[in-house]
């Protein structure tokens, strides 16, 4: 890999995480004590993390850092199940209206069906 390149996947991975790092910082004690227990939901596991993480391996596959295909394909599936996954939760809760989370279902499958079909 070039110089160019092993700068972007340093950047892509550590930029969010510093980032996150310095927001938690700026909690109050209270929301401190509200992401703990956010975080200690098992739902997380299966919407945000997978999301952020496959967003973050989308990026890392990309033609312009490593142009790993295998890699690009993983993180689209596992943005796609956190996205999938979190609306379906959002049905199941009534967080959010029905026709909102159906539609956003909707969505999720638009792109994912857009990017096998551009493969």
């Amino acid at each position: 890999m070039e110089t160019f390149q092993w700068i972007a996947l340093v950047l892509i991975w550590v930029v969010p995480a510093l980032l996150s790092y310095q927001s938690y910082r700026r909690l109050q004690k209270e929301e401190h004590e509200e992401l703990k227990q956010e975080i200690g939901s098992p739902l997380i596991f299966f919407t945000y993390i997978p999301f952020v993480i496959g967003v973050l391996l989308f990026l890392s596959g990309s033609e312009a850092v490593t142009g790993l295909k295998a890699v690009q394909d993983a993180g689209m599936a596992n943005a796609f199940f956190g996205w999938i996954v979190l609306w379906i939760g959002n049905v199941v809760t009534k967080a959010e209206s029905a026709a909102r989370s159906l539609s956003m279902i909707a969505v999720g499958t638009l792109v994912l069906i857009a990017y096998v079909h551009f493969l």
